[in-house]
């Protein structure tokens, strides 16, 4: 376990304040044409007069890898959005990789030599992650989104409402709501954590910073037993390792990262493969999200 004390100095923490500055759309740089028009027809449709007002004080960025260049039309986007950037990763070829546990059982010996496992089973979007939250780190609070995403009018006012006024966030998101389980996993991390694709992030604080590069660390030393697990399941892993330290140290700072890596209503998420043929609107009925996380089942297409 890195020591927090090399990232973290406990006594001049402080209270976040948090004010939108930036929305963020992660792309793959694989998605098929009809999810990404799918993005920008739930953006036209949803965005009402108050999110309008909201946005033109707010830069839009998209980020995708550089090897996989991958354009959205960004027409409406540039009408509404202070500012829209396309941000290319450079992710290194040996990292630039997602497989699933099966799938690393059938590699060959030299691709098992080729690829760097540092990050993980999930290398791309776990090395990629601590690499955009850094490159955000002049906004204040970042909106990350995916383009598997259903929005509904409010979603940029009432997450700037949110987040101006929830008396501090780190990491602010949504909990799993679907129907898969994982019963074998104590701490249920499936369930337990906080979507990292869609959430909010205190990327403008210095502490915040900081704390990403110990995550990182974290994370690489977690690989080595579980390289099969995503960015997202890290925090609850560190969480529950502070807190159950007997260091008052990483006591303390659990307890602080605990307080301010929130879950939040306006966002739900049931991204897993199974919740992908449930109606948005049932959803909503139950949940009365702005953002929701889910795959589509089919494309709806608004504009023409």
């Amino acid at each position: 376990m890195k020591a927090i004390t090399r990232y973290i100095d406990i006594e001049k923490l402080t209270a976040p304040v948090n004010n939108l500055e930036a929305i963020v759309l992660l792309s793959t740089g694989k998605e098929e044409q009809a999810l990404k028009d799918h993005f920008i027809d739930q953006v036209i449709i949803n965005t009402d007069a108050e999110d309008t007002d909201r946005a033109k004080d707010i830069d839009f960025y998209i980020y995708t890898n550089k090897n996989k260049p991958n354009k959205f039309n960004t027409t409406y986007l540039e009408k509404i959005f202070k500012s829209v950037t396309y941000k290319f990763l450079s992710v290194p070829n040996n990292k630039d990789f997602y497989f699933h546990p099966h799938q690393v059982k059938n590699l060959t010996e030299a691709q098992l030599k080729f690829y760097d496992f540092t990050h993980g089973q999930k290398s791309g979007p776990n090395y990629s992650f601590f690499r955009i939250l850094h490159d955000l780190k002049e906004y204040n609070t970042s909106l990350m989104l995916e383009s598997d995403c259903f929005l509904k009018p409010g979603w940029i006012n009432d997450t700037w409402n949110y987040t101006k006024h929830c008396n501090g966030l780190w990491v602010s998101g949504a909990k799993y709501s679907g129907a898969a389980r994982c019963d074998t996993d104590p701490l249920e991390l499936l369930t337990k954590h906080i979507n990292g694709g869609v959430c909010l992030y205190a990327t403008g604080d210095y502490h915040f910073q900081q704390f990403i590069k110990l995550m990182e660390n974290f994370l690489i030393d977690v690989m080595e037993d579980f390289p099969a697990y995503p960015y997202d399941y890290i925090i609850p892993m560190m969480i529950w390792t502070y807190v159950n330290s007997e260091d008052t140290n990483y006591y303390q700072f659990g307890r602080y990262l605990e307080k301010y890596y929130c879950f939040n209503n306006l966002i739900a998420n049931l991204s897993v493969e199974l919740d992908s043929s449930l109606d948005p609107e049932e959803i909503f009925r139950l949940y009365k999200y702005k953002m929701l996380h889910k795959k589509p089942f089919s494309y709806k297409k608004f504009t023409e």
